[in-house]
């Protein structure tokens, strides 16, 4: 059999869900707000934050801070997503493949995360802002964890064994298995009023990130995607450097008109550890049994002490760089007192960015002592992200209380090009609808909230299926750079000589609902 393309790749997405102090994405893998005020107003709040929430969403807002206040608060975040992959299995030449000729079965998304309750992950926030007694001066500050909304977690098809007799191999198996992610990120934030209606902010963050994610690959040229020419790969990476931050200003020209602005900047991954191969037993290279070995230490990328079991691996990602602005009308009372508001913002995200959207895997593997893995890269398709964002609020006085209503939508476009949605990356157009109240008394303010994230159903690619004999989608091979698809990453051969394998085209639904609670208090 002819050796074409041994293989170990890894889709390994950031997904930030147990305590990150980022700003909430877009189309790209998070939903929008920071918190259950911010994400009850949809993320339209770059104008209005003015607590613990500032320090994610825009750090100028800590200017309003006065004594010292704790904000504790967590989003509840239920995901949805089911994948029907186009076709069917194929038969495979001297095989006695059971499935042959079946439809590929629709999977789901059955993870449980580990921080949460059922389906629920919770996106736990904690902040404590001080104006430090005025010692200072003017200037105010945080320190906190947050966790902007996103799903990390994913269980598809995820209980397959290799070279399990009696099912079928999952069809999204190419695509992504199981994945965790956590990124841990301390901040520290201060802020600044230049001018009694000009406030100036920014944000450091120090963070830990933790990955990991299972997947198949082809171990041969493997057309027929027959499990015996498989691999089963996992990878477990850490980063224990993740740093971060943002800037940010609030200007009000006005009383009744406040406009906010915000910068983050890219947040590099660079992550090592454990990779583990399980070829298929039925897995050889022409007739000689496979051998997987460690890369020797004095020639390892990703780090030294890699063994036969357990290999060294290592994977370079990014958070795009974001910015907002918005401005919001205030409704105010005849003692010029906040009633209500009405805000309007815009958001981008640069998911095109190299290292946004295709994830560089290195893999210190050696097979049959002879062949290194090369360099492969995890493609993903993305493009820039812009959203717009709409909310409002109003005050209802409660004798020496109040009651703040809130409302918010949002509509985010899709990060992932025509033909390139997965599995491993939400990268749909959304809608997002939200709602919430909070209930404020003297030193004491309880907030909550509820929302959805509409994305519907999409139709992916077409139903192409390549064979030796009629490569490609058409009889001849796309150019990769041109291809409306990603192929199985075969890191034994270069990235634009890939062979063109369309695994993620089909049918995709998915969409959140989501619930928020908070308390405040200040002294």
């Amino acid at each position: 059999m002819k050796l074409r393309n041994f293989g170990i790749s890894l889709v390994a997405p950031l997904a930030l869900g147990a305590a990150t102090a980022t700003t909430a994405m877009a189309g790209g893998l998070n939903l929008p707000g920071t918190g259950p005020i911010s994400t009850a107003r949809a993320g339209a709040a770059v104008a209005s934050t003015d607590d613990g929430e500032a320090v994610s969403i825009n750090p100028a807002g800590l200017a309003n801070v006065t004594g010292t206040r704790i904000t504790l608060g967590s989003s509840f975040i239920s995901h949805s997503q089911s994948f029907t992959r186009f076709g069917t299995y194929d038969a495979v030449p001297g095989q006695n493949v059971p499935w042959a000729g079946q439809a590929y079965a629709t999977v789901t998304d059955e993870s449980k995360p580990d921080i949460g309750f059922g389906n629920f992950q919770a996106v736990p926030m904690l902040v404590v802002t001080s104006d430090f007694g005025g010692k200072l001066g003017k200037l105010r500050g945080a320190l906190g964890v947050f966790a902007p909304s996103g799903y990390p977690t994913r269980s598809m098809g995820a209980d397959y064994k290799i070279d399990d007799p009696n099912t079928p191999p999952p069809p999204n198996r190419y695509d992504i298995l199981s994945q965790k992610a956590a990124v841990i990120l301390p901040s520290l934030a201060v802020a600044y009023p230049i001018l009694p209606n000009l406030r100036v902010g920014g944000r450091f963050s120090w963070g830990i990130a933790q990955l990991e994610a299972r997947q198949f690959v082809w171990g041969i040229l493997n057309y027929e995607e027959w499990v015996g020419h498989d691999t089963d790969f996992t990878l477990k990476v850490k980063d224990n450097f993740v740093p971060t931050g943002s800037i940010g200003v609030q200007y009000e020209p006005t009383p009744n008109i406040e406009l906010g602005a915000q910068y983050t900047m890219e947040t590099s991954i660079s992550a090592s550890g454990d990779a583990l191969s399980t070829p298929s037993a039925q897995l050889d290279l022409g007739g000689v049994p496979l051998t997987i070995s460690a890369t020797p230490d004095d020639e390892a990328r990703c780090g030294k002490g890699g063994t036969a079991t357990v290999q060294r691996g290592c994977v370079e990602l990014a958070l795009p760089m974001a910015a907002s602005i918005g401005g919001r009308y205030k409704f105010l009372d005849q003692h010029s007192k906040f009633r209500g508001d009405v805000e309007l913002n815009v958001h981008w995200e640069n998911w095109g960015a190299p290292r946004a959207h295709d994830f560089r895997v290195v893999v210190d593997t050696r097979i049959n002592d002879t062949l290194d893995l090369k360099d492969a890269y995890v493609k993903h398709g993305f493009r820039d992200t812009v959203a717009v964002r709409l909310a409002g609020s109003y005050v209802i006085p409660v004798a020496n209380n109040s009651i703040t209503v809130r409302a918010g939508a949002s509509y985010d476009t899709a990060a992932a090009k025509a033909g390139w949605e997965r599995s491993d990356f939400d990268g749909a157009a959304r809608t997002t609808l939200a709602a919430g109240a909070s209930y404020t008394m003297p030193r004491v303010r309880f907030d909550l909230g509820l929302g959805g994230v509409l994305e519907g159903t999409r139709t992916v690619g077409t139903d192409c299926n390549p064979t030796l004999q009629s490569p490609g989608c058409n009889g001849v091979e796309t150019p990769t750079v041109d291809r409306a698809g990603w192929d199985p990453v075969n890191p034994l051969i270069v990235t634009n000589q890939q062979v063109e394998n369309p695994v993620n085209h089909g049918t995709y639904k998915s969409g959140y609902f989501m619930f928020m609670l908070g308390v405040s208090t200040w002294f």
